[in-house]
């Protein structure tokens, strides 16, 4: 929490200086027009046609009350189902822990699942290639309440050629982009699990709340990006052309009461997510440096502003945004 804290007393720091800054840009292109729609050039994965996006859009409907989205393949409402989720082979290599105090983090994680649910766990150094362990095990299904008429949301890694900790995780799917998949987990136990070989022991002792890993399935959404519109979405990453960020919309309200009886994870209930899909959108060109001066860290919320084109204009962390809000109102 105290990192947390300081983290928004630099923020509003930067927001005093970037606001200078804003101001005078705003000044500056207040008499230019906007930029024509037949110069902004859509992201190559976003290009279907308005018939396709009419259509598609309502069987995207029909599908969010399933849970099930019609451009992707998973199923996480029986114990087969969700097997067939898992298996394949994932990684967990994101820079900075997905967590309250941006833990930053050099290990990567590659993990492999089998049908038969054997697991095997690589850790090694991001950039020397280090290696920092290697892990056999098997996964084994449960439920945190125990309601057998429910599908289970615990997956439990006991290991067989270490005596440190698998551990048991709360698991969800989050979204597909860039033809990936993503899942978090969320560990649930006391004490140690084996994530913990992902933080900096000489600064964060133990796994982040959230575990991010993806996969590579060849999965793409036919959403097209929101014109003209504010939304709370999450931030997966940047395009190929590093000028793009994939984002997908939630549904988002600020909470900041701790609420020490919840069955589930505070960062596991962050946000809603009716379809789990994200859309590459582009950044207005004059927006490039404003938006690229804000902090992103893949699977945090954050405010999105679009302008009649679809090009995000205004980009910022959704719980500075709320405390700015509150503070002027």
């Amino acid at each position: 929490m105290k990192n947390k804290k300081l983290f928004v007393l630099a923020a509003i720091i930067i927001f005093i200086v970037s606001g200078c800054r804003d101001i005078n840009i705003k000044g500056e292109n207040s008499n230019s027009s906007e930029i024509p729609e037949t110069l902004v050039k859509e992201p190559e994965d976003n290009k279907i046609s308005d018939d396709t996006h009419d259509q598609k859009e309502s069987i995207i409907i029909d599908k969010s009350k399933e849970n099930i989205s019609e451009t992707t393949t998973y199923d996480l409402t029986t114990e087969k189902a969700i097997t067939e989720y898992l298996v394949g082979d994932w990684i967990s290599d994101k820079e900075t822990l997905s967590d309250y105090s941006l833990t930053d983090s050099d290990i990567n994680c590659n993990m492999s699942i089998g049908e038969d649910l054997s697991i095997s766990l690589t850790f090694y150094n991001r950039e020397t290639k280090e290696s920092k362990g290697d892990y056999e095990g098997t996964i084994s299904f449960d439920r945190l309440d125990e309601d057998l008429n429910e599908a289970p949301d615990l997956i439990s890694i006991e290991l067989t050629n270490t005596d440190y900790p698998g551990g048991d995780f709360l698991f969800k799917h989050r979204t597909i982009y860039d033809e990936k998949r993503v899942m978090s987990l969320f560990f649930s136990g006391n004490g140690n699990c084996i994530f913990d070989m992902l933080a900096d022991i000489d600064n964060f002792e133990y796994a982040p709340e959230e575990i991010i890993f993806e996969k590579i399935t060849g999965e793409k959404s036919q959403l097209k990006p929101i014109k003209n519109m504010e939304f709370y979405g999450v931030f997966w990453g940047l395009g190929k052309d590093e000028k793009s960020l994939w984002i997908d919309e939630v549904k988002w309200t600020p909470n900041d009461e701790y609420d020490p009886q919840a069955l589930y994870p505070s960062r596991m209930t962050l946000y809603e997510d009716d379809l789990g899909e994200s859309v590459l959108y582009n950044i207005a060109p004059e927006k490039y440096e404003y938006i690229f001066a804000t902090g992103m860290y893949a699977g945090d919320v954050y405010y999105v502003e679009t302008d009649k084109n679809g090009n995000i204009i205004e980009f910022e962390d959704a719980e500075y945004k709320g405390y700015i809000d509150l503070i002027n109102e």
